[in-house]
Formats: C-alpha cells, structure tokens, sequence
C-alpha cells in the first residue's frame, strides 16, 4: 500500500502516547514493505533546527533542506517537515500527484489536518482515515471541549475512523452517527520481553502527567494521606500551571522525575502507579506498560481505562468533569475542576501497600492480562484494516 499521514506537533515526542503509537504503526507498515510518508507540522520556525538534530540523532544523515522544510527518512518512513499549514498542504499535494497514495491518515487532535485531509482527497480515489487518540477533541459528542458542527458535518466523506479504544469508537458511533469507526490496538509495547519488578518493600507511588484532568487533585491527597510513603511524578507533556507546580513541590515526600525513553528506568523505580483521571480519558498506555511490569495500577472508572485495565483492580470511581468555560484571556475551552472524594482511594492503596498477598496476586494478575492484551496489538491488525477498506471498495466498483 501506499500510505500518506499528515500530522502535528511534535513528531519525536517518546513522551506522548499519542504521537508515539502512530509513529510505531506507520514505522512497522513500512518494515513490512509499504510505502510510508508523512508530512508533518512542526511547532514553531525555529523547531526546525530540533528536528534537525532529532533526524541526526535517529541515524538520518542524508537529509534534504530548505528554508521552510527538511526531508528525511527515518526507520523507512519518508519524513517531510513544514513549518505552515500552506506548505504542508503543497508538499501533500505534491505527493498526491506523484505518489498517488492508496489511503490519507490524520489525527483527529489537529482539526486542521483534518480539514487538510478532506480537501486534499476531495475528488480522488484516495481513501482518508481518522485517528481518534482522545474524545476531547471530536467535534461532537458529551465530552467535546471544542465542537465543531461544520467539521462534523464534512467527516460524513471520511473513509474510516480508528480508536485506539473501544470507547473512543463506540463514542464516534453513538454521537457521531458513522457507523464506519473500529478500535484498534497499537502496536507500541515493543518486542514482548518485560522484566517484573517486585517492589512490595520499595519504590514511589507515582503518576505520569500530573495536571488537573489526570487527577492531580487526588494524587495530591494521596500523598498527603500517606506522608511516610514516597511519592512522584513524571513530568511529560501537560502544561503544569504555577500553583501546580508549587503543590507539588511543598509535599516532602513528593519528587518529580523527568521522562525516560527507556521505561524500564521509570517503573523499576515504582511500586503502585496511579492514572485517577477525571476526564473522559481514551485509554491508559502506560497502564499497559505498568502492567506489564508486574506493577499493581490503580485508575479511575473514566473511558478506556476500564478497557485499559484489563478487568484487574483498581477502577474507583471519581467524580468526572462536565462543564468547560472559555478563557477569556486565551479563548481556549478549560475544564471546571469538581471536588474528590478521595476515600476508597485511600481505602484500596492502603491495602496493596500493607498486605504483600495482595500485593503479589494484583502484580501477577496484572502482568499476565497485559502480556494477553498486547498479543493484539499488532501492525498486522492495520494492515488487514486498511487492504479490508480498500478492497472492499474496489468491488463496490
């Protein structure tokens, strides 16, 4: 196949889920032989002369520049990096016009290459697929910060839609109308080898992305019910607010921790790992990823953390956000934060820490339900996806 993902933000990002899980299947699509490029929006001007040395740093040394792009090939996936909407939309046209791709991926989080999509497909037999990795930022829908009803309207020409849960395909069904969305599992866990870390006797309670919406509030309750356990956070890409920052910090047994793109040097060092979300969350990846280590995890009851968990403890209820409010300052929809009420959390961590037969029997469970999920989570299930599509459409004809 011949496969054309247009994207933002930061391409190289290890630390963001999202960008890492669409960076693992289009770098696999290309090892088992398709044509894979991608053209990509690169934060700011001056991110280009990053990108550079990101391009350097994964081993690409032929690379091709020009004042406002740069072109390279990283893990068989040709890369072409733009620094404006306008200079995308030429460079996929061009690639339009001299690759004829089979099918054109977007990310749902970025509307404008959404809309991109649907333009640059209008009149083709080129197919255009939605990745949906949060519902936040459908343009419909109970939990949409930012509704969009002409967007909406336009995804009635798109092929297909892929959830990287089975919420967020459910909710594009059930709000959205089309019946056209699947859920499928990223190929994202690496090659299956995972060392179990028995830290019954050691290690931090600690969450990813400490902000407001993943349940900063009860993490900061939790350490703050528990002073004599250590406690931390890894620092990833959520915009922490001053007051955030300074709460954390004025917990003593509280530490913060940069990311790691080997994640064995964050979970060795854990002994309960946290996800109380109070948005709708989409999934839980490195839920998976603590599992797999043999980490008891304890999330909330939100969206595809229930999928996400595998039907192991812990799912406990919080209480979710429901209203936004628009940032006069920013114009940005922000969520109002509601009261917790932290008690069965207390409850349920109280337990794992001081009974080490739960402990262990939560740690096994969790590892061998993770190792079954991710047997699922194969390029194959995307390539089966889309040559399905395509097919289908071919004897439509």
């Amino acid at each position: 196949m011949n496969l054309l993902f247009l994207s933002e933000g930061a391409y190289f990002a290890y630390y963001q889920g999202a960008v890492k899980a669409n960076r693992a299947v289009f770098e696999s699509l290309a090892a088992r032989g398709h044509q894979c490029r991608v053209v990509h929006l690169v934060d700011q001007e001056d991110s280009l002369l990053q990108v550079e040395e990101q391009l350097q740093e994964h081993g690409v040394n032929n690379i091709i520049r020009s004042a406002h792009s740069l072109q390279g090939t990283v893990n068989g996936v040709e890369c072409h990096f733009t620094t404006s909407v306008m200079l995308l939309y030429r460079t996929a046209g061009d690639l339009m016009k001299k690759g004829n791709p089979d099918v054109v991926l977007v990310n749902m989080a970025y509307h404008t290459m959404v809309a991109a999509g649907i333009k640059l497909v209008a009149g083709s037999a080129t197919k255009l697929v939605v990745i949906c990795h949060d519902v936040i930022t459908l343009p419909f829908g109970p939990h949409s910060w930012i509704e969009n009803p002409l967007l909406r309207q336009e995804l009635a020409q798109v092929s297909g839609f892929i959830g990287d849960s089975d919420f967020v395909a459910h909710t594009i069904t059930e709000w959205g109308g089309y019946t056209n969305a699947v859920s499928l599992r990223f190929p994202i866990y690496g090659d299956g080898i995972f060392p179990t870390f028995h830290n019954f006797n050691r290690g931090y309670i600690a969450i990813c992305n400490p902000t407001e919406i993943k349940g900063l509030s009860i993490f900061l309750k939790l350490a703050q019910a528990f002073p004599d356990y250590p406690f931390a956070a890894v620092i990833t890409w959520g915009d922490l607010k001053q007051e955030e920052q300074s709460a954390l910090r004025a917990l003593p047994n509280v530490t913060l921790l940069e990311p790691e793109r080997e994640m064995n040097l964050i979970f060795e060092q854990v002994r309960v790992w946290l996800h109380p979300s109070i948005c709708a969350e989409a999934f839980g990846q490195t839920v998976i990823e603590a599992m797999l280590r043999g980490i008891p995890v304890i999330a909330s009851d939100q969206g595809g953390l229930m999928q996400s968990k595998c039907k192991v403890d812990y799912n406990l209820p919080v209480t979710p956000i429901t209203e936004t409010y628009k940032d006069e300052a920013t114009g940005h929809t922000m969520p109002v934060i509601p009261e917790q009420d932290t008690a069965i959390w207390v409850e349920t961590l109280q337990r794992l820490l001081t009974d080490r037969t739960l402990y262990e029997s939560i740690s096994a469970a969790s590892k061998a339900a993770a190792q079954e999920f991710i047997t699922e989570a194969q390029p194959e299930k995307f390539e089966l996806y889309l040559e399905n599509m395509l097919q289908s459409e071919m004897s439509a004809r």
